[in-house]
């Protein structure tokens, strides 16, 4: 990087308070693979997924990334010859560099404060935002920042980008011809249209990874040769294109300010417009338009932008869970825990049987999750980069267009995080612009002012043997074990029907492999209670309960604020009492905990009157029918309930009428429950059969 003849170190360097020194750019073999390992972090990350794991797309790019920092970190401590005071002290003088230090140290405060601390350090099973993943972007950003210098380098890390684009763009343009070769489960619609989510599995999160991708495309496009220009230019039209097929509003607001973030510095800057970009701008935009004039789809959502699908509800509520804990939050990814109590009942009258896990806001999740403290910590990320971005544009007047394209990305991502939320492609690939920036920022200086490499002495030498087998250990207990316990549990769900016996003992390795993962634990729970309920032996049934009950209390150890674990005891507990293992008190208290943790659950409501059913406590019974019904008044296991409440009081004038608005209510995803309710009716059939019986012989009719 050749700065302007006129530039003055020492006045420049002065005003924007930027480092004394900066690495310099010395070839080695080690970096060199550093940044090809990069590149191919970035290539693998947007398309990593797998059908072999219950989770097929969050999961596995979580394993790429720490694959990918396991790797960076090796490279490192094999490259340095002796720790720097020094040069740490010269590192954290970096804008970014110290604020995402500071987010760090904020994300480990609120673990530490966190009502599951186990969950916001591995993070909530699907969404996977805990503080590893925070520690490994971290990390992430260092090792970029150490490794991609100069705006070649960076073209280089933008070509993986691409490539990895090209493949993502194809594949979303084959789910929307039907040619998808893999069967996925509830794809979102917006009417009839199936929203495209390729190899995110998610439409929202495909959008916003194509938000921060294509300024970056499009810079790569300006630099290189006519062919590649062309080929480049078609392939952030097509990637434009599919952000629009998407239907996700947040991604069309987030490629609206990109591109006003663009057309606003070009019209300061007075830049002309040469008749092959405008060729390219006008052909873009009769390609959007024409795919928003013929997709059906896009009409409806258009019609419905306003639409706040459930965000308000939930906008709302986040700020009651902050006022619970202002100052730490309730833990990084522990929100899927606490919304339930705080007005969970309007989002799951909305999307029945779901409870967020985001606040679909990022700053609004961040003062929920890690509370004033790591609100703060994230607005000084904030100011870190518009420091660092004033910085790069000062320091990089001979070639200002990429800090600009870098800038529109993170323009245009900002936006979609006021709607959404950072996910592990899109974190990955903003740690590294950030790197770039960071590193843009910086005033190139005479290598000689850079201090040399020391030789390495022999503790060094213990400190690197040591870090390795750390490497070694992390690589087993995050990557390994993760992928064999998740394959595992995917391959006993396939197993389910027909040998339930072995997808129980592929369960129980799972939870061996992962004994701290409270996923694992309740999978194992609540395959052992479905088997126990179908067994006929006494003595099996009692060893698959008990192993049931096992499992939900590890889980309700490591996740002790999570209803539906305990609201999973409880269904446990009472299968042990029909068995005679009566401990009526225990079971009330644990149903108790259940609705009070998570009183948006309406099945938990059911399951805790057939426990007061069991109990012969009638009053209780009543009370829970009442609050559920009250919630949820055409639910149909509750009016099943109401029905079984009738008959324990004898009350059969009204039974009839219950029956009847019993089979007319709700009974989404709940079949098995209403097969119960056809033999609850027959067997009142009966009844009022032999009742009519007895009276005839009383009346002397026989």
């Amino acid at each position: 990087m050749t700065p302007p003849p006129a530039l003055d170190y020492a006045s420049d360097m002065k005003r924007s308070r930027a480092p004394l020194v900066t690495p310099p750019d010395r070839p080695s073999r080690l970096e060199a693979i550093g940044r090809g390992w990069l590149a191919l972090h970035l290539f693998v990350t947007p398309l990593a997924f797998s059908q072999a794991t219950v989770e097929s797309f969050e999961f596995v790019k979580l394993l790429v990334l720490i694959s990918s920092v396991i790797g960076f970190i090796v490279l490192g401590t094999l490259s340095a010859t002796r720790l720097s005071i020094t040069r740490l002290k010269l590192e954290l003088r970096q804008p970014l560099t110290a604020a995402g230090l500071i987010c760090v140290g904020a994300m480990g405060i609120a673990t530490l404060a966190s009502i599951s601390p186990t969950t916001s350090f591995y993070g909530f099973h699907e969404n996977f935002a805990g503080f590893v993943t925070m520690l490994a972007l971290y990390v992430l950003f260092l090792s970029a920042r150490w490794l991609v210098r100069t705006p070649e380098q960076m073209a280089a890390q933008f070509g993986a980008i691409a490539y990895a684009a090209i493949l993502v763009t194809l594949y979303g343009f084959f789910q929307i011809l039907g040619f998808d070769p893999f069967n996925w489960n509830d794809p979102s619609r917006i009417g009839n249209w199936v929203r495209p989510f390729s190899t995110f599995g998610n439409a929202n999160y495909l959008g916003a990874y194509f938000v921060l991708a294509i300024p970056l495309v499009v810079w790569l496009a300006l630099r290189c040769s006519r062919i590649n220009r062309n080929s480049l230019i078609v392939l952030a039209t097509a990637m434009t294109v599919l952000t629009v097929l998407t239907l996700s509003r947040a991604a069309w607001l987030g490629l609206m300010a990109s591109a006003a973030t663009v057309l606003a510095f070009w019209w300061k800057g007075e830049r002309r417009v040469t008749g092959r970009q405008l060729l390219y701008l006008t052909v873009g935009a009769i390609v959007v338009g024409l795919t928003g004039f013929l997709v059906p789809g896009i009409h409806d959502r258009v019609r419905g932008f306003l639409d706040s699908a459930g965000r308000f509800a939930i906008w709302e509520n986040s700020w009651r869970i902050f006022l619970e804990r202002p100052w730490t939050g309730c833990g990084p990814d522990t929100f899927q825990q606490v919304y339930g109590r705080h007005g969970g009942i309007a989002y799951w009258k909305i999307y029945w049987g779901v409870t967020p896990s985001r606040a679909h806001n990022e700053f609004l999740h961040v003062l929920v999750t890690q509370g004033l403290v790591g609100f703060i910590a994230c607005l000084g990320l904030v100011a870190a980069i518009g420091i660092s971005f004033r910085r790069a544009w000062i320091f990089s007047s001979n070639d200002r267009t990429l800090v600009l394209a870098i800038f529109a990305a993170f323009i245009g991502y900002f936006v979609t995080e006021l709607f959404g939320f950072t996910v592990i492609a899109c974190g990955s690939l903003a740690a590294v612009g950030l790197a770039m920036i960071s590193r843009l920022a910086e005033p190139p200086v005479p290598v000689a002012v850079y201090p040399a490499n020391q030789v390495a002495t022999v503790s060094w030498r213990a400190v690197q043997a040591a870090i390795l087998a750390g490497c070694a250990f992390l690589l087993v207990h995050l990557v390994i074990d993760p992928w064999r316990a998740e394959t595992l549990t995917r391959e006993a769900d396939l197993r389910a029907h027909s040998r339930p016996d072995k997808a129980l003992e592929l369960n129980e390795k799972a939870v061996h492999l992962c004994p701290w993962n409270p996923f694992y634990q309740s999978c194992m729970a609540m395959r052992a209670g479905e088997m126990a309920r179908l067994e006929m032996d006494p003595v099996a049934k009692r060893r698959l309960s008990e192993l049931a009950r096992q499992g939900f209390e590890a889980a309700v150890k490591l996740e002790p604020q999570y209803g539906f674990h305990h609201a999973g005891l409880g269904r446990v507990l009472l299968d042990l009492a029909e068995l005679g293992e009566d401990h009526p008190e225990l079971l009330d208290k644990v149903f108790d905990t259940a609705l009070r943790l998570d009183p948006a659950d309406a099945n938990t409501y059911a399951d805790a009157i057939q426990a007061a059913f069991f109990n012969a406590d009638a009053p209780r019974a009543k009370r829970i029918l009442e609050d559920g019904l009250r919630l949820y008044p055409n639910y149909g296991p509750l009016k099943m309930q109401r029905v079984r409440y009738l008959l324990m009081t004898d009350r059969f004038d009204e039974t009839r009428a219950a029956f009847r608005e019993a089979f007319d209510a709700d009974w989404t995803n709940v079949a098995k429950e209403k097969t119960e309710l056809n033999l609850l009716h027959n067997a009142y059939l009966r009844r009022i059969q032999q009742l009519e019986h007895a009276k005839s012989v009383r009346n002397g009719g026989y």
